[in-house]
């Protein structure tokens, strides 16, 4: 084999590498886009899941959302406050097993439920603070975006 060939041989490698990494490099740029474009669906969606409230299915959400505030209210009695904050968060969250609402995205309402039912409960002082409203709304909140994304996708 001569030199020539050996030239020519190298350059088609060379070349032949050059595209297999463009390729490589075009599709993990269309997959980035693809997921920036996911994100920013999901958060639309977010943003808008106001438009899936339905008052006829949401009404124990909304009784929710009154203990809660009631509960709340309750925090200003002290000592007394965290006890009723201990039970009502044992309430909070049985209710969201019973009905099923700890089915999607179950770490984010548990860890939500979790945290404002330790802050009420523990946090003396800053147990005044809406938390257990706070929580209720979050979840709430997710359950109607998880209703405007099943709408969507059927």
């Amino acid at each position: 084999m001569s030199y020539e060939d050996e030239q020519k041989i190298s350059k088609e490698l060379e070349n032949q590498r050059a595209l297999e990494k463009d390729s490589r490099e075009s599709s993990y740029q269309n997959d980035k886009k693809k997921k920036s474009f996911d994100k920013i669906k999901r958060t639309g969606s977010i943003a808008t899941a106001f438009t899936a409230i339905d008052f006829s299915r949401d009404a124990p959400w909304l009784i929710v959302i009154f203990f809660s505030i009631f509960a709340d209210l309750l925090t200003f009695i002290p000592f007394a406050g965290n006890l009723f904050a201990l039970i009502f968060s044992v309430f909070f969250f049985f209710y969201y097993l019973i009905n099923g609402h700890y089915k999607n995205r179950a770490v984010v309402k548990i860890g939500v439920t979790g945290l404002a039912a330790v802050l009420e409960t523990l946090g003396i002082g800053i147990n005044i603070l809406p938390f257990f409203t706070a929580s209720a709304a979050i979840n709430y909140w997710l359950v109607l975006t998880e209703r405007k994304n099943k709408a969507k996708a059927e």
